[in-house]
């Protein structure tokens, strides 16, 4: 009974750590196919704001907020660009580099879908939204990286000086020592 417990608590356990890798892939996965039903569905529905999936072009207010965007986006991936440049050689660091590299991807992809909705803007007005938001996403996720590694550098540097500086009094204990 105790294994069977232990096996269901360990799948458990996987499965909770594996559903955030994915998650990503599972909302851009499941927006595309709300919005092909939406938008199959929209035929029946003629005057419904929020289905509206017949818009052929942007306003200028919507053209605009994407634009922004995807200023945000280059920023964002110049900024973890550095990140990578300023802790690429902490080993410690490993892990949070790789996320990095994974948020740059999504940053490029969200990027490029928004480039492709600007070319095709027939699909919910939701869409635009759901941009916004998952730049302001991928933008909170890269700041507590960025706050994970500074603090992983602070530390480093200060245990370094405190190393230094255990080694410094040491050396002025054995001149006392020898002085006398």
């Amino acid at each position: 009974m105790q294994k069977i417990s232990v096996i269901l608590m360990v799948a458990v356990l996987s499965a909770v750590v594996m559903v955030p890798i994915f998650a990503d892939d599972i909302t851009q996965a499941l927006n595309t196919t709300n919005a092909t039903n939406i938008s199959t569905n929209n035929s029946s529905v003629s005057d419904n704001s929020t289905l509206n999936s017949t818009n052929t072009t942007l306003t200028s207010q919507q053209l605009q907020t994407l634009t922004d965007t995807q200023s945000k986006l280059t920023a964002l991936i110049a900024k973890i660009e550095s990140l990578k440049a300023t802790y690429g050689s902490n080993t410690k660091a490993k892990g949070l580099l790789n996320a990095l590299d994974q948020f740059e991807r999504q940053a490029n992809s969200l990027n490029s879908e928004i480039e492709a909705f600007k070319q095709n803007p027939t699909i919910i007005d939701g869409q635009i939204t759901s941009f916004v938001n998952r730049e302001a996403a991928l933008e909170h996720k890269v700041s507590i990286k960025e706050g994970l590694l500074l603090k992983m550098s602070t530390k480093t540097a200060k245990t370094v000086k405190n190393s230094k500086q255990k080694q410094t009094n040491k050396k002025q204990k054995n001149n006392k020592g020898q002085n006398n």
